[in-house]
């Protein structure tokens, strides 16, 4: 990697929000080799210019989102869409913002969905790529953008346009129906939309491009121009990685179908795997018992004097021992729930230091070479993070957890064939997990069931073995 591009990549990021990952640096360093080499300038005059000049900054941006979308993608969000959020909604108009259009597929899947469901929707749509916005207002597609995933809804598309040679042609009717505009997500401007309008943003494949804090930032942005009960969807791979810390969403499901709720009141009551009724049970029955005062209650005149003892003459009153206070050994969820609340405040090294409060057992040590992976993932230490993690799994192959967490590193880190394998391996690990009906892992999850991760598994092995 040419390091003398990290001033372009930072100006890059501080414009769009964009992190080049390593899989896609070497693409952009050779793009941008190429653009030198045309203009006929160094590498520092390059970095300069991209301060200055807007149309070259927007070039780049533009280069640097991938814009991988087709119809109907990820066709079971938009099976939720339609039986679930449509059937509940269907009483009133809807006003949908696609927020990551690219060229167009999504807000067009939208529109004949909602047309198809026979509800009165005005929809939206935005994109940093302006050159993707150009494409998406000509409404001319290719095959490339039908695939095998959204068959079941193509015969909608069909409905709104016609084949031409090699090319599909939206109707023209379909393209002014829908509110096109360019909005960088990442700028501090709010989107020019009024507040509190929209019931559905859909941002789907374009937080991998951010860093947790730039989502942040989105999500509470994006928060305003949401109704009260305004649900963000966004893809089936990214919304595990949504820090539920410091935004105004519950995290709801249905199914492994899982999606962003705007939150303003108590929180909702999310849907739950069946596996985890009897806890909730347990814990609910442990509400009816009253709680131990945190305090002791003050003592009493009568309850201060000391006991009378036999005392020799000369002697002082022996005073009572101080009895060894009981030390409370944390178990494995409670140091879980600890440290993923101290990384969920950046704060590593408060996480460390509730590490070193337990003594693994010996069949314990798969966890904390995982508890220390997560601190490493936090500081940015990938290789460190591979490296306990596979330490992890090397004591216990079925703990799926660490397994999962070392496949998207060997992805992050570009080495595909690795990180196939893995997800492979998860996979098969949870469905013996699910098969045996086990909880062990469950505590480690969140708010997801081991069902949406084996889903995840398998479209990552999928897409690999596609691409």
């Amino acid at each position: 990697m040419l390091t003398e591009f990290d001033a372009v990549f930072k100006t890059l990021e501080a414009h769009s929000g964009i992190t080049v990952a390593n899989a896609h640096r070497e693409y952009m360093e050779k793009l941008i080799l190429e653009r030198i080499s045309d203009m006929e300038i160094s590498s520092a005059e390059y970095t300069a210019l991209i301060s200055r000049d807007d149309a070259e900054l927007s070039y780049l941006t533009n280069a640097a989102a991938v814009n991988e979308t087709y119809f109907f993608r990820e066709e079971r969000q938009f099976d939720f869409l339609k039986n679930t959020i449509f059937m509940q909604r269907k009483a009133r108009p809807l006003h949908i913002w696609s927020a990551s259009c690219s060229t167009g597929e999504e807000p067009i899947s939208i529109y004949t969905l909602a047309k198809f469901c026979g509800l009165t929707c005005s929809i939206s749509a935005s994109d940093i790529d302006t050159d993707a916005l150009a494409s998406f207002k000509a409404g001319q597609y290719t095959a490339n953008s039908f695939r095998t995933d959204g068959s079941k809804y193509r015969a909608l598309i069909e409905q709104v346009g016609s084949w031409k040679d090699d090319r599909m042609i939206i109707s023209p009717d379909v393209i002014s129906n829908i509110h096109i505009f360019p909005y960088n997500l990442a700028s501090a401007s709010p989107p020019p939309i009024m507040e509190g309008s929209i019931d559905i943003i859909f941002m789907r494949n374009v937080f991998i491009y951010f860093t947790a804090e730039v989502r942040k930032r989105i999500l509470n942005k994006l928060a305003k121009s949401l109704k009260d009960d305004g649900i963000v969807i966004l893809s089936i791979n990214e919304v595990g990685n949504i820090d539920k810390n410091g935004i105004p969403f519950d995290k709801l499901h249905s199914d492994t179908i899982y999606y962003l709720q705007k939150r303003t009141g108590p929180a909702e009551r999310k849907a739950v795997s069946p596996g985890r009724l009897e806890q909730l049970n347990i814990a609910k029955t442990a509400e009816t018992i009253p709680a131990v005062p945190r305090h002791p209650l003050p003592l009493t005149a009568k309850d201060t004097q000391l006991p009378k003892t036999a005392v020799k003459a000369g002697e002082l009153p022996r005073q009572p021992q101080p009895q060894p206070a009981t030390i409370h050994a944390p178990s494995l969820q409670e140091l879980y729930e600890h440290i993923d609340g101290c990384i969920g405040r950046h704060d590593c090294e408060a996480a460390k230091k509730m590490l070193k409060t337990k003594v693994f057992k010996p069949h314990e040590m798969e966890f904390k070479y995982y508890f220390e992976a997560l601190i490493s993932i936090e500081e940015n230490r990938d290789e460190q993070a591979v490296e306990v993690l596979e330490k992890s799994v090397m004591l216990n192959s079925s703990f799926w957890p660490a397994r999962y967490r070392l496949a998207l590193l060997r992805q992050k880190r570009g080495e595909k064939q690795e990180s196939r394998k893995q997800f492979e391996s998860c996979c098969a690990s949870i469905e013996k997990y699910r098969k045996d009906a086990k909880s062990d892992y469950d505590f480690l999850l969140g708010d997801f069931c081991p069902e949406y991760f084996e889903m995840l598994c398998r479209n990552y092995v999928k897409n690999g073995k596609e691409g």
